[in-house]
């Protein structure tokens, strides 16, 4: 059982990482083996595909989470994002969080 499951939190704030995302990280994937631009992607989509589940799980139960990525990141192409964008109820905000 996720833990999510377990203590149904009524907020759930996901942060996963962003570095495979962002845009600046993608001017150095040409200096880098093909292969290793392939790992860091697949590891970021795996843990951004469970950050999105949690997601799923919070407003499929009527519970709240805050998903916060940089809003120039690829991440917001994903299909698996797309999906929770989709869900109602959900809002989009930007806001510059480097400010806090």
């Amino acid at each position: 059982m996720i833990k999510v499951d377990e203590d149904k939190p009524r907020l759930l704030i996901l942060s996963p990482m962003c570095s495979a995302f962002s845009l600046l990280q993608g001017l150095n994937y040409h200096k880098m083996e093909p292969s290793e631009v392939r790992n860091l992607l697949k590891r970021a989509i795996s843990h951004l595909s469970f950050a999105m589940q949690l997601c799923e799980m919070q407003a499929e139960s009527g519970r709240y989470f805050v998903f916060e990525h940089p809003k120039t990141a690829k991440s917001w192409q994903l299909s698996c994002v797309n999906k929770v964008m989709r869900f109602p109820k959900v809002v989009r905000i930007n806001i510059d969080m480097c400010l806090f």
